[in-house]
C-alpha cells in the first residue's frame, strides 16, 4: 500500500512536544503513521524494536512496554506493543512509540506516559498518530499528590542486583508483562535524569532482546522461555543475572531505596539522589550515593570527607556531589549550617586530598573570606601549621595569608618555615623578602617552585624576587629564574649588581646564558661605573664573538676613567677583553681597541702573568699552533694580530703604531710569514 504511511514530516526538535509513530502490518511490518521524520538509521532501529519480540505470542504477554534511548536526536523512545490477532497473518503486532524529548524525562513519575498509549481500533490507518502530543494533553497528573504504589516483595533484591553490576543485564521471570511494570517504572522514575536517558528495558521479551549490540538492561521474560533467553543473552559477553535465581543478602541501602520507589513522585531520598548525581554519574554510582545518604546524618565532617574520597577517588568523579557537600556556603545543601572552618580543616588535613579539586571547591577564595573572622582564621592557621597539611590545605592557607605583610608573615612562619611556600603562592610579593628566603632553610626549592607555578608576575614583583634570591644567597635558582621570566629577571640581577651587590660565580655563570640580554641592559643603563663594567666584562668577555657587532663605546669610556678597577686582576682581564673585541673588528674603531690593549696583554703573556681566565677570552680567537707549540701564547697573539689585519683589510701601516717595543714588533713581523696571507701583508707593509 503506497499510501500506508502518513507522516507529517515535522523536523526533529521542532517545538516541545512528544512525537509519536505507529507501526503495524501493511504488506509486512512497517511504519504506518508518524509525526516526525527520523534519520534512516533510526528508522531501521525503531522498526526493528517495534516488531514482535519473539517468534510467537505467549499467554500473559499479549502486550508489553519497551524503552530505549535515541541519544543522537535528544529523545527517548517509549513503545507499547499489542498482539494483533485481527490481522490476516499470525504474529502481527501494533506498536505505538512515543518519542519523548529528554527534557520531559525530568517529570517526577514516568508512569504518566503510560496514559498516552492508544491501540488502533481497526486495521486501516487512523491519522491519530500523525499529530504531536502537547504537554497539556498528558501532564494533568504531574502535580497530583504523592500516591503510594505497592511494590513486589523482590524489589529490594532487584535494586541490589541492578546497581551492584554496572553492565550485566537483569532477567526477571514473570507470569505476565504487567507483573513488574509498575516496579520498573517506579525504579526508572527514581533514577536521576541522565541515568533515565540511557535505561533500556522490556516488560515482555519473548526472546533475548538487544539494543545497539548489547542486551537490554532489564527484561521481563515468560517463565517458559527463561532458559532460552538466558542462552541467547550469555554469548553477548554480558552474562545475565536472573532475579530470584538465588537467594542473596539484601543490603540496607537497597531496602531504603525500595521503600522510596513506593512514593510515586519520590521523597527525601529521590531529592537527595537528584541533587547529588552529576552528568558523569553512572549506574554503579547509585550504591555510592546510597552509602552517603545512609551515613550523612551520623558521621562528622572528617568521616564524610574520607567516605567521599573512598567512593570518588579522582577529582573528576562525583564533582557535583563534592560541591554540594563541601563547596562554597551558597552551594552546599546538606552541610550549609556546618562550621566553614571545620570543613576547610577536614579538607586541608585529609590524607585523601587527591580526590578533590581545590579550584572547583574555591578553597583559596574561601580561605581569604575566612580571614574576616579572626578567631576562625587563627584556628585554621594554627591547625594547618601544626599538622601535615596537603595541597588543599596549602590553597586554604594561601587565601588566608593573601593580605599579610612581610613582617606578619615572618612572625607566623618563624616556627614553621615549610609553610612559606604557601605564603608565596598566595602573595608572590612576599617573595621579595630576603628574610623569608633565609628563614626557609633547606626548603628554598619548594618556595621557588611555588613561584614558578604562578601564571604571571608583574615586573616589580620579579625585581624583588630576584633581588631577594641574590641577597639571601639563593643564587642556585637564578638560571631557572632567567629561563622562566627572561629579560625582566636578567635586568633585575644587573640592577642588583649595579647597586653594589657582589656577583658570585654562580650568578655570573647563570648570566652567561643571557649575554645578549646583559648587553641590552648595559646599553640602556645609567649606572655604568668602571667597577660595574668590570663586573659585566666577567660575564660577557668569554663570549666576545657573540657581541662583537655591538658598539664598543661603553667599554672605551671605562678605559678613560682614572680610578679604574679597584679589584685585583681586573685591569689585565679587562684589557684582554678589549683586545678580543678589537681582533674581532668590533665597531666603531677596532684598531684603537688593539692599540689600547695589545702590548699590555702581550707583555703579561711574555712574563707568564696572564691568568687562565684572561687567556680563555683570546683562546678561541687567535690561531692555534701545531703540537707541541700551542702553549706559546705570544706567538699565537702575534699571528692573531696579523690575521686580523689580513681578514679585516686594515691598513698595513697601522701595525707599527700599535706597539712601542721594537722587539715585540719584530717578533710580530717574523710571525706574519707563517700566517695565511701574511707574505702579501709584509710586501704591502714594505712598499707602503
Amino acid at each position: 500500500m503506497a499510501d500506508a504511511v502518513k507522516n507529517s514530516q515535522a523536523p526533529i526538535g521542532a517545538g516541545e512536544c512528544v512525537h509519536q509513530a505507529l507501526h503495524g502490518y501493511a504488506e509486512g511490518h512497517r511504519l504506518i503513521e508518524s509525526s516526525l521524520s527520523l534519520p534512516d538509521d533510526l528508522v531501521r532501529l525503531v522498526l526493528r524494536m517495534s516488531d514482535l519480540s519473539g517468534s510467537d505470542i505467549v499467554n500473559g504477554f499479549e502486550d508489553y512496554i519497551t524503552g530505549y534511548p535515541l541519544s543522537s536526536i535528544g529523545m527517548y523512545a517509549l513503545a507499547k506493543t499489542w498482539y494483533a490477532p485481527e490481522m490476516p497473518r499470525p504474529g502481527c503486532v501494533w506498536t505505538h512509540t512515543l518519542f519523548i524529548p529528554e527534557g520531559y524525562l525530568k517529570v517526577p513519575s514516568l508512569s504518566v506516559f503510560l496514559k498516552m498509549f492508544r491501540r488502533p481500533a481497526q486495521r486501516a490507518a487512523t491519522g491519530l498518530y500523525s499529530d504531536t502530543l502537547a504537554p497539556n494533553s498528558w501532564s494533568d497528573g504531574l502535580n497530583s499528590k504523592t500516591a503510594s504504589i505497592p511494590m513486589p516483595p523482590d524489589t529490594a533484591q532487584f535494586l541490589s542486583l541492578f546497581y551492584s553490576e554496572d553492565f550485566r543485564p537483569i532477567l526477571i521471570p514473570a507470569q505476565t508483562s504487567q507483573q513488574y511494570e509498575e516496579m520498573l517504572f517506579a525504579v526508572w522514575s527514581q533514577q536521576w535524569p541522565n541515568l533515565r536517558k540511557v535505561f533500556t528495558f522490556s516488560t515482555g521479551s519473548l526472546s533475548g532482546r538487544r539494543f545497539l549490540g548489547r542486551p537490554l538492561d532489564v527484561q521481563c521474560v515468560p517463565m517458559a522461555l527463561l532458559r532460552d533467553v538466558q542462552l541467547e543473552t550469555a554469548p553477548l559477553n554480558a552474562e545475565p543475572i536472573t532475579l530470584n535465581s538465588e537467594r542473596i543478602s539484601v543490603p540496607k541501602w537497597a531496602i531504603i531505596a525500595a521503600a522510596d520507589t513506593q512514593n510515586e513522585n519520590g521523597g527525601e531520598l529521590r531529592r537527595f539522589i537528584w541533587d547529588f548525581a552529576d552528568s558523569g554519574s553512572k549506574r554503579q554510582d547509585f550504591v555510592s550515593l546510597m552509602r552517603i545518604y545512609d551515613v550523612l546524618h551520623d558521621r562528622n565532617t572528617d568521616d564524610l570527607v574520607a567516605l567521599i574520597a573512598e567512593l570518588f577517588p579522582q577529582p573528576s568523579l562525583g564533582g557535583r556531589l563534592k560541591t554540594l557537600l563541601f563547596g562554597r556556603t551558597e552551594e552546599r545543601t546538606l552541610l550549609r549550617h556546618d562550621d566553614e572552618a571545620a570543613i576547610l580543616l577536614a579538607l586541608g588535613l585529609s590524607d585523601n586530598y587527591s580526590a578533590f579539586d581545590a579550584t572547583t571547591l574555591g578553597l583559596k577564595e574561601r580561605g581569604g573570606a575566612l580571614s574576616l573572622d579572626y578567631n576562625s582564621a587563627r584556628l585554621v592557621i594554627d591547625q594547618l601549621f601544626r599538622s601535615t597539611i596537603n595541597p588543599l590545605g596549602g590553597e586554604i592557607l594561601a587565601g588566608l595569608i593573601s593580605a599579610l605583610d612581610p613582617k606578619t608573615a615572618r612572625e607566623i612562619t618563624s616556627e614553621q618555615p615549610r609553610f612559606i611556600s604557601s605564603l608565596f603562592a598566595a602573595k608572590p610579593s612576599l617573595a621579595a623578602s630576603h628574610q623569608l628566603w633565609s628563614a626557609a632553610g633547606d626548603r628554598k626549592r619548594d618556595l621557588f617552585e611555588s613561584l614558578v607555578r604562578q601564571q604571571s608576575l608583574d615586573s616589580e614583583v620579579l625585581t624583588g624576587i630576584v633581588s631577594a634570591l641574590l641577597e639571601s644567597g639563593s643564587e642556585m635558582f637564578l638560571r631557572r629564574a632567567f629561563e622562566k621570566w627572561g629579560k625582566d629577571a636578567v635586568f633585575a640581577a644587573m640592577d642588583w649588581i649595579a647597586a653594589g651587590g657582589k656577583m658570585s660565580e654562580t650568578c655570573r655563570v647563570a648570566l652567561t646564558y643571557y649575554v645578549p640580554t646583559v648587553m641590552d641592559w648595559l646599553e640602556v643603563s645609567t649606572q655604568r661605573t668602571p667597577w660595574l663594567l668590570a663586573s659585566a666584562a666577567r660575564i660577557v668577555a668569554p663570549y666576545t664573538p657573540e657581541i662583537c657587532t655591538r658598539d664598543t663605546g661603553l667599554w672605551c669610556q671605562a678605559l678613560d676613567e682614572n680610578a679604574f678597577f679597584p679589584l685585583d686582576g681586573e685591569p689585565l682581564y679587562f684589557s684582554t677583553f678589549i683586545l678580543a673585541l678589537g681582533l674581532c673588528n668590533a665597531p666603531s674603531t677596532p684598531l684603537s681597541l688593539v692599540r689600547l690593549s695589545f702590548e699590555r696583554v702581550y707583555n703579561a703573556a711574555w712574563n707568564d702573568q696572564l691568568s687562565d681566565n684572561s687567556w680563555e677570552i683570546l683562546d678561541s680567537i687567535v690561531p692555534h699552533l701545531s703540537w707541541p707549540n700551542d702553549w706559546d701564547k705570544c706567538e699565537r697573539m702575534s699571528r692573531g694580530l696579523v690575521s686580523a689585519f689580513v681578514r679585516h683589510n686594515w691598513p698595513p701601516l697601522e701595525l707599527p703604531l700599535l706597539v712601542s717595543s721594537s722587539g715585540t714588533l719584530n717578533r710580530i713581523l717574523r710571525s706574519a710569514e707563517k700566517v695565511n696571507g701574511g707574505e702579501n701583508f709584509l710586501k704591502s707593509l714594505r712598499y707602503s
